[in-house]
């Protein structure tokens, strides 16, 4: 929220009778105050010399008006909003004090918006003419519990997701001795989940906690640089390997960063079985590439 309206309504809050104050801070802010509030840079001058007491009685309806468009304005639209609420938010960000555009857009998608909204259409219709703030103040809370509901459900799908990619990550993994190869395109699964971190496990030798920014680095590099890029994890952590061994880095084990990242989504495990193994006696790397699936 701007600062100026926050000062505005602390003095509006506290204005005394024979003071003069607001009026200075409204002429020293003309122009935003006469955009905020909606009204002319000469109409805000006209009151340097109101007393304080007058001004918070003919301004505080049109303030708590401005308040609600900026608060509108600061809400982050949470990922997985449907389109339909995301056009609605974006329309009463651009409102207008006097205005009368958001309820012609409401009237119009009513019926895509009542579900959204859990409201009938018809009493979304009805909005037609309404001025803009007041469209905004009565849809506002009800647009803002929908984007919300809509990330938690992309949430929960996400998780279910994830776990599915998890039992079949750990079932898909090549074991060379201590060695467990990953098919690369199978990373991108695991990210769906919000984990900061994941564990790769198995019964024998591989316990490690790996960020999730390195699994993104190794899938950005498959997908932009090196399609033979081959992926392993051993007891000290995640490892890839492109040109036939000639290029590479690896991403050590995260175990004590993890451990300090607290939350119940912070670590992702994943268990790899040790159901399949690559023949010997061939280069590693390109039967890697060739045979994980």
């Amino acid at each position: 929220m701007p600062a100026l309206l926050r000062e505005l309504d602390e003095a509006l809050g506290n204005a005394q009778p024979e003071a003069t104050a607001i009026g200075a801070l409204l002429a020293k802010h003309a122009s935003f105050f006469a955009f905020a509030l909606g009204l002319s840079t000469a109409d805000i001058l006209g009151y340097q010399q109101v007393p304080d007491e007058q001004i918070a009685q003919r301004l505080a309806t049109r303030l708590q008006r401005a308040l609600l468009f900026a608060r509108i304005n600061e809400f982050a639209v949470p990922r997985g909003t449907p389109t339909a609420i995301r056009a609605l938010l974006h329309v009463l960000r651009h409102g207008e004090i006097g205005g009368s555009n958001v309820g012609e857009f409401v009237a119009k998608r009513a019926d895509a918006l009542a579900p959204l909204l859990k409201m009938a259409p018809d009493i979304l219709r009805r909005y037609t003419g309404e001025c803009d703030d007041y469209v905004a103040r009565s849809l506002w809370p009800s647009a803002r519990r929908a984007a919300w509901r809509a990330e938690r459900d992309k949430g929960a799908r996400d998780a279910v997701l994830a776990q599915s990619a998890v039992e079949t990550f750990g079932r898909g993994v090549r074991w060379h001795g201590e060695r467990a190869y990953f098919e690369p395109t199978r990373i991108s699964a695991l990210l769906r989940s919000p984990s900061k971190f994941v564990r790769f496990y198995d019964q024998r030798c591989i316990d490690i906690v790996i960020s999730r920014d390195a699994l993104k680095g190794v899938l950005q590099v498959w997908r932009e640089l090196y399609r033979d890029l081959v992926l392993y994890a051993d007891p000290e952590g995640l490892h890839a390997r492109w040109k036939e061994g000639r290029g590479g880095f690896n991403a050590r084990s995260k175990r004590k960063e993890a451990r300090r990242a607290r939350g119940a989504t912070s670590l992702l495990p994943v268990l790899l079985s040790h159901s399949s193994y690559f023949p010997r006696g061939q280069w590693l790397g390109r039967t890697a590439a060739q045979n994980v699936q």
